[in-house]
């Protein structure tokens, strides 16, 4: 009897899968809040390490639309800062991924549309 519960225990180890996803259903998506938060940070650390002006910092987000991009859904905060001299990195947008992950800040040059 003792020599059968070592090998069914094995078999019964190795059946189990080793790791289960927490959300099998993925991370929910980042509301407009949470992303406006976020890209507040964003703006500040790069303000910090003086990639933008520090009068972003005074800047409020603005809207924080999900939008898809290469068939991929984002969440957009977009920042205007008219302190800013050149017109051409007035408005910056923070994109995360859908569900929170920061991706990129890009200036979008709004002359040019």
């Amino acid at each position: 009897m003792n020599k059968l519960i070592l090998p069914l225990a094995i078999l019964l180890a190795s059946l189990t899968p080793l790791s289960l996803p927490a959300h099998p259903e993925g991370h929910p998506p980042i509301d407009k809040a949470t992303a406006q938060q976020s890209a507040v940070g964003v703006v500040k650390r790069m303000t910090e390490k003086q990639k933008l002006d520090a009068s972003w910092t005074r800047i409020a987000p603005g809207t924080a639309e999900l939008r898809v991009h290469e068939g991929r859904k984002e969440r957009v905060v977009v920042f205007h800062n008219p302190e800013e001299k050149t017109p051409s990195q007035q408005t910056l947008q923070v994109v995360f991924t859908e569900s929170g992950f920061f991706v990129a800040a890009n200036f979008v040059d709004k002359q040019a549309s």
